[in-house]
């Protein structure tokens, strides 16, 4: 298993990047949030008209094939938004985005970005992109 952190002092949510094989073939990329309290993210589903969702941009730079989309993981809440004035899909203290990954080459390098925004009950931090890559 392969993992690193990212953490800023101003930003409520820190990500963990990991890859794992859990067969010949198959490796798991997951990208894990942990959320300060307080504090939440958005789904990749939520309405539009809303906050921005995350979203999750993938790239293998050598051969390997994505499958499917990005599961959530996570205690989803969908909640009416007064601000926003629609439902939105949150998390809050933590959420796993993971997607399954044929693996061809065992030296396979992941790289990809996150964009997403974090609220609280009073205001919402502007979006913020996390780069990342994985072995």
């Amino acid at each position: 298993m392969v993992s690193f952190n990212v953490f800023s002092q101003d930003d409520p949510v820190s990500w963990t990047f990991e890859s794992e094989t859990i067969d010949d073939i198959t490796t798991v990329i997951s990208l894990k949030a942990k959320i300060d309290k307080g504090w939440f993210i958005y789904s990749q589903h939520t309405d539009a008209g809303g906050p921005i969702p995350t979203s999750i941009e993938l790239t293998a730079s050598t051969n390997g094939d994505l499958i499917g989309e990005f599961e959530e993981k996570g205690e989803m809440i969908l909640q009416y938004n007064e601000l926003f004035e629609v439902d939105v899909m949150k998390f809050k203290d933590q959420v796993d985005f993971v997607k399954h990954m044929d693996k061809i080459e065992t030296d396979l390098l992941v790289t990809g970005s996150i964009i997403y925004m974090a609220c609280d009950s009073e205001k919402c931090l502007p979006p913020k992109t996390i780069e990342f890559e994985i072995n």
